[in-house]
């Protein structure tokens, strides 16, 4: 940061534990118009160093002379790399308790529908896409654009779909494994994830 004093220099501060509120003023109004942004737009973007090199100085600033090669951002995940399988439904769940009209489609190894039925495709465009139903409690009704539902034989008298649309027969114990799966997997990806502390990306404002 700025020197308070205002003698040039360059102070930083690093607290032993715990956050920085960072807040920024800007002296100049020249300054806010160069930026071409306002002050909740400005980002401070903290690089972390690699172990070796936070080593040889007991601060940032003197390790300030760090090349690309001493930086450790860590492993970089898409939302696809989270998700797997898991990324083409809009609800991948045990159980699913359905008391109103939805417009997503969904994995489920037990499904209660209490209201409403389902329309496939509302946002996903002119292709339809799978469900799957482990089990079912009540009656379902299945609109939109034409699907294939996985599901059982005996889950399948409780399912009404629209013309089009059709069943593949699986057993309970194989969509239950499948949905099984796709969850293990995000909450695997996710504990990794959390675990890297190399690198952290933190967002504080008001949303």
């Amino acid at each position: 940061m700025e020197d308070p004093e205002e003698l040039g220099r360059v102070v930083e501060i690093q607290p032993e534990e715990g956050l920085v509120d960072l807040q920024f003023t800007f002296k100049r109004e020249t300054s806010s118009e160069r930026a071409r942004g306002e002050k909740e737009h400005v980002q401070v973007v903290h690089l972390p160093l690699a172990e070796p090199v936070k080593a040889q100085a007991s601060t940032t600033a003197e390790a300030a002379s760090f090349t690309a090669g001493d930086v450790e951002p860590g492993v970089g995940y898409t939302y696809k790399d989270v998700l797997g399988n898991a990324v083409n439904y809009g609800i991948t769940a045990r159980e699913v308790h359905k008391v109103a009209h939805m417009d997503t489609i969904f994995a489920a190894s037990h499904v209660t529908p209490n209201g409403g039925n389902i329309t496939t495709g509302a946002y996903t465009g002119s292709q339809g896409s799978p469900l799957l139903i482990g089990s079912i409690t009540g009656n379902l009704s299945i609109d939109g654009q034409t699907c294939v539902i996985y599901t059982t034989e005996e889950a399948a008298k409780n399912l009404t779909l629209q013309e089009g649309s059709s069943f593949q027969y699986r057993t309970e114990l194989e969509i239950s494994g499948q949905v099984e799966n796709m969850i293990f997997r995000a909450e695997q990806i996710s504990q990794v994830m959390a675990g890297q502390r190399t690198y952290e990306v933190m967002k504080y404002g008001t949303y």
